[in-house]
Protein backbone atom coordinates (compact mmCIF):
# COMPACT_ATOMS: atom_id res chain seq x y z
CA UNK A 1 0.00 0.00 0.00
CA UNK A 2 1.41 3.38 -0.95
CA UNK A 3 1.93 6.06 1.64
CA UNK A 4 -0.56 8.83 0.67
CA UNK A 5 1.47 11.73 2.16
CA UNK A 6 4.87 11.79 0.51
CA UNK A 7 7.41 14.59 0.33
CA UNK A 8 9.44 15.60 -2.72
CA UNK A 9 12.85 14.02 -3.16
CA UNK A 10 15.59 16.34 -4.40
CA UNK A 11 18.71 15.34 -6.34
CA UNK A 12 21.53 17.77 -7.07
CA UNK A 13 23.89 16.80 -9.88
CA UNK A 14 26.78 18.74 -11.35
CA UNK A 15 24.47 20.35 -13.92
CA UNK A 16 20.89 20.05 -12.63
CA UNK A 17 18.49 20.00 -9.72
CA UNK A 18 15.83 17.30 -10.00
CA UNK A 19 12.62 17.09 -7.98
CA UNK A 20 10.42 13.98 -7.89
CA UNK A 21 7.15 13.45 -6.04
CA UNK A 22 4.79 10.49 -5.93
CA UNK A 23 1.25 10.43 -4.54
CA UNK A 24 -1.64 7.99 -4.37
CA UNK A 25 -4.38 8.49 -6.96
CA UNK A 26 -6.38 5.36 -6.10
CA UNK A 27 -5.76 1.71 -5.20
CA UNK A 28 -4.02 1.05 -8.54
CA UNK A 29 -2.45 4.26 -9.81
CA UNK A 30 0.29 6.56 -8.54
CA UNK A 31 0.53 10.21 -9.54
CA UNK A 32 4.03 11.36 -10.38
CA UNK A 33 5.59 14.77 -10.81
CA UNK A 34 9.15 15.52 -11.86
CA UNK A 35 11.03 18.68 -12.67
CA UNK A 36 14.57 19.38 -13.86
CA UNK A 37 16.04 22.83 -13.24
CA UNK A 38 19.32 24.52 -13.98
CA UNK A 39 21.15 26.08 -11.04
CA UNK A 40 19.77 29.52 -11.92
CA UNK A 41 16.33 27.95 -11.11
CA UNK A 42 15.24 28.00 -14.76
CA UNK A 43 13.02 24.99 -15.28
CA UNK A 44 14.07 23.07 -18.37
CA UNK A 45 11.85 20.01 -18.02
CA UNK A 46 8.59 19.24 -16.25
CA UNK A 47 6.52 16.09 -16.55
CA UNK A 48 4.31 13.50 -14.95
CA UNK A 49 0.59 13.38 -14.23
CA UNK A 50 -1.81 13.74 -15.91
CA UNK A 51 0.19 12.81 -19.03
CA UNK A 52 1.77 9.82 -17.37
CA UNK A 53 0.91 7.92 -14.20
CA UNK A 54 2.60 4.97 -12.60
CA UNK A 55 0.91 1.72 -11.73
CA UNK A 56 1.31 0.96 -8.02
CA UNK A 57 3.39 -2.16 -8.77
CA UNK A 58 5.89 0.04 -10.65
CA UNK A 59 7.24 1.26 -7.29
CA UNK A 60 7.97 -2.26 -6.07
CA UNK A 61 9.52 -3.23 -9.40
CA UNK A 62 11.81 -0.17 -9.33
CA UNK A 63 12.76 -0.77 -5.69
CA UNK A 64 13.66 -4.40 -6.50
CA UNK A 65 15.73 -3.26 -9.49
CA UNK A 66 17.60 -0.76 -7.30
CA UNK A 67 18.33 -3.48 -4.73
CA UNK A 68 19.74 -5.74 -7.47
CA UNK A 69 21.83 -2.88 -8.84
CA UNK A 70 23.44 -2.19 -5.48
CA UNK A 71 24.33 -5.81 -4.62
CA UNK A 72 25.30 -7.30 -7.99
CA UNK A 73 28.73 -6.79 -9.56
CA UNK A 74 27.38 -6.90 -13.09
CA UNK A 75 23.85 -5.77 -13.76
CA UNK A 76 21.97 -3.82 -16.40
CA UNK A 77 18.27 -3.08 -16.64
CA UNK A 78 15.88 -0.44 -17.91
CA UNK A 79 12.80 0.50 -15.90
CA UNK A 80 9.91 1.89 -17.92
CA UNK A 81 6.78 2.81 -15.95
CA UNK A 82 3.70 1.12 -17.38
CA UNK A 83 1.84 4.28 -18.40
CA UNK A 84 4.48 7.04 -18.46
CA UNK A 85 6.17 7.41 -21.87
CA UNK A 86 8.00 10.54 -20.71
CA UNK A 87 10.56 8.81 -18.49
CA UNK A 88 12.70 5.73 -18.28
CA UNK A 89 15.42 4.75 -15.85
CA UNK A 90 18.58 2.90 -16.87
CA UNK A 91 20.44 1.01 -14.13
CA UNK A 92 23.96 -0.28 -14.68
CA UNK A 93 26.56 -1.95 -12.50
CA UNK A 94 30.03 -2.97 -13.61
CA UNK A 95 31.82 -4.14 -10.45
CA UNK A 96 32.53 -0.99 -8.39
CA UNK A 97 30.89 1.38 -10.88
CA UNK A 98 27.17 1.77 -10.34
CA UNK A 99 24.93 4.37 -11.83
CA UNK A 100 21.37 5.25 -12.53
CA UNK A 101 20.42 7.40 -15.52
CA UNK A 102 16.99 9.00 -15.79
CA UNK A 103 15.95 9.87 -19.33
CA UNK A 104 13.26 12.55 -19.60
CA UNK A 105 11.60 12.54 -23.05
CA UNK A 106 10.01 15.37 -25.00
CA UNK A 107 6.91 14.47 -27.03
CA UNK A 108 7.21 10.68 -27.24
CA UNK A 109 6.80 8.74 -29.47
CA UNK A 110 6.99 11.47 -32.13
CA UNK A 111 10.40 12.67 -30.91
CA UNK A 112 13.40 10.73 -29.71
CA UNK A 113 14.83 13.82 -27.95
CA UNK A 114 15.53 13.46 -24.24
CA UNK A 115 17.45 14.91 -21.33
CA UNK A 116 19.55 12.54 -19.21
CA UNK A 117 20.37 12.98 -15.53
CA UNK A 118 22.87 10.65 -13.83
CA UNK A 119 22.65 9.76 -10.13
CA UNK A 120 25.57 8.54 -8.03
CA UNK A 121 25.55 5.69 -5.48
CA UNK A 122 24.53 7.93 -2.57
CA UNK A 123 21.64 9.35 -4.57
CA UNK A 124 20.57 5.83 -5.58
CA UNK A 125 20.48 4.88 -1.88
CA UNK A 126 18.38 7.99 -1.18
CA UNK A 127 15.95 6.99 -3.93
CA UNK A 128 15.72 3.50 -2.40
CA UNK A 129 14.80 5.07 0.95
CA UNK A 130 12.17 7.26 -0.75
CA UNK A 131 10.62 4.25 -2.49
CA UNK A 132 10.70 2.30 0.79
CA UNK A 133 8.79 5.17 2.37
CA UNK A 134 6.38 5.31 -0.58
CA UNK A 135 5.63 1.59 -0.43
CA UNK A 136 5.15 1.60 3.35
CA UNK A 137 8.22 -0.54 4.11
CA UNK A 138 9.41 2.24 6.44
CA UNK A 139 7.76 5.31 8.01
CA UNK A 140 8.70 8.95 8.44
CA UNK A 141 9.84 8.03 11.96
CA UNK A 142 12.72 5.98 10.51
CA UNK A 143 16.10 7.51 11.42
CA UNK A 144 17.33 7.45 7.79
CA UNK A 145 14.25 9.36 6.64
CA UNK A 146 14.82 11.99 9.36
CA UNK A 147 18.42 12.37 8.13
CA UNK A 148 17.21 12.89 4.56
CA UNK A 149 14.83 15.62 5.79
CA UNK A 150 17.65 17.26 7.77
CA UNK A 151 19.90 17.27 4.68
CA UNK A 152 17.12 18.83 2.54
CA UNK A 153 16.92 15.77 0.27
CA UNK A 154 13.32 15.19 1.30
CA UNK A 155 11.21 18.35 1.27
CA UNK A 156 7.60 19.07 2.18
CA UNK A 157 5.06 16.58 3.44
Amino acid sequence: MINPNLPYIYFKTKSFRVYLRLWKLDDEWIGVSYSVKEFNSKEIYQGGSPLGNWYQDDLTVLLNELNKLMIMNEYEATFEPLDDPYLDIVLKSNFNEKYLKINFYWDPPESKDYLSVHLNCEQIENLKMYLSLATGKITKDDEQIKILYDKGILQGD
